[in-house]
């Protein structure tokens, strides 16, 4: 059975997510510029600063403050999937320019 890092709820967009401990590891192991963010991760998904869901029913959240030098500027973007019970997960975590183009759920601060 698969540890989980965290477990949070958004009431703005209704969504409770999970995270993998082994998922994080490996996005880490990848990209450095997330390392030591696993508690702003966990921020994100409870409170992000917008969030969007695509045509393919892809949650994306987004929250700008936790980038530094490189990243500095950038967003934080927690991908969030569907599994087969109904549960969202969090698939990737990374920082960005880019906003994904969907329905906005919630929007909190931009």
């Amino acid at each position: 059975m698969a540890v989980e890092a965290w477990r949070a709820y958004n009431p703005c967009t209704g969504t409770e997510s999970y995270l993998h401990k082994a998922n994080w590891d490996s996005h880490a192991s990848k990209r450095p510029e997330i390392r030591g963010r696993l508690g702003d991760a966990k921020e994100t998904a409870e409170d992000p600063d917008f969030a969007i869901r695509n045509s393919k029913g892809v949650v994306f959240k987004y929250r700008k403050g936790y980038g530094m030098l490189k990243t500095a500027g950038l967003w934080l973007r927690l991908t969030e999937e569907e599994d087969s019970q109904g549960n969202y997960y969090v698939k990737t975590v990374y920082f960005t320019r880019e906003i994904e183009e969907g329905e906005p759920l919630c929007i909190r601060r931009v």
